[in-house]
């Protein structure tokens, strides 16, 4: 296993170290905000909505949606212990 491939994998299942590093690059990278809010947009999230995002990574969308449905449910689950944010 090379470098390039020890890198790549923080970005799957982030862990230890570098895998704070890569969670912090995907939560403030402008591109993903963009693209987190675009589909959340998209989702038309209503204040009553039950919500369920699997691997939801930084929590970009899924703390968006939980300000969209503040009297509904909203639950995320991802496979990495570093996952956070909510």
């Amino acid at each position: 296993m090379g470098v390039f491939d020890a890198v790549y994998r923080q970005f799957q299942k982030p862990s230890g170290l570098f895998g704070r590093f890569a969670g912090w690059i995907m939560a403030t990278r402008r591109s993903n905000i963009e693209r987190n809010r675009w589909t959340v947009d998209l989702l038309q999230i209503g204040e009553t909505d039950a919500v369920l995002e699997i691997g939801f990574g930084p929590g970009l969308s899924v703390a968006h949606v939980a300000r969209l449905a503040p009297r509904g449910r909203v639950l995320g689950i991802d496979h990495s212990p570093l996952s956070r944010w909510i």
